[in-house]
């Protein structure tokens, strides 16, 4: 991990609101492995690399990243709950559903308004 990629990733954060969301602790490490990488050239101990990698996620997460992977685990659990009851020996067109991404999508948005239970 570079400086300059340590820094475009704090950008974004800042752009899209999620460097405010992080706690005051992965703010503090994420400037001390930028002050670390600008030092040196790079940070190579695997384990900062871990965590800075948790606090990327974090960053760059949207709400678009969000929905798809509620609707990837959703469609996963019906695609296992599916095989179980054998239902794609009669309807086999339903195993394409999905890998459709607008499908996946619909069933990210359900997921997200029945966990806040709207």
């Amino acid at each position: 991990m570079s400086y300059q990629w340590l820094l475009g990733f704090q950008r974004k954060g800042m752009r899209n609101g999620n460097w405010a969301r992080l706690t005051y602790l992965e703010r503090a490490l994420y400037k001390g492995a930028m002050w670390l990488a600008k030092i040196r050239g790079r940070i190579v101990n695997m384990e900062l690399v871990m965590q800075m990698a948790r606090i990327i996620i974090k960053i760059i997460r949207t709400a678009r990243t969000t929905i798809y992977s509620l609707g990837r685990a959703r469609a996963a659990e019906l695609n296992k709950r599916f095989e179980e009851a054998e239902l794609f020996r009669w309807a086999p067109w339903v195993r394409e559903w999905f890998t459709d991404r607008e499908y996946v999508f619909y069933l990210g948005v359900t997921e997200l308004n029945t966990q806040r239970g709207w």
